[in-house]
């Protein structure tokens, strides 16, 4: 029990420790940069998303034509 309460109070002391050694204008810009590149992120995916569903009608469409034109290729051999 008293090794649980060391433990405890040296856990405490260590985060005591880290706090007091971040620097609130720093931790400030850290958090600032994560935002932008959140938002950077976010912009991205939604242009990949754009992207992957302009890509996946293209597809279809054009499969359709090969298909299409593989059928009277091969008519046009028989």
């Amino acid at each position: 029990m008293e090794s649980l309460q060391v433990d405890s109070l040296f856990s405490k002391y260590v985060v005591q420790r880290m706090k007091d050694m971040l620097n609130e204008k720093d931790l400030n810009k850290m958090i600032e940069n994560q935002d932008q590149i959140y938002q950077s992120l976010e912009s991205s995916t939604s242009s990949v998303i754009s992207f992957n569903e302009f890509s996946a009608s293209k597809y279809n469409e054009l499969a359709k034509k090969f298909e299409s034109h593989s059928k009277c290729i091969k008519e046009m051999k028989e």
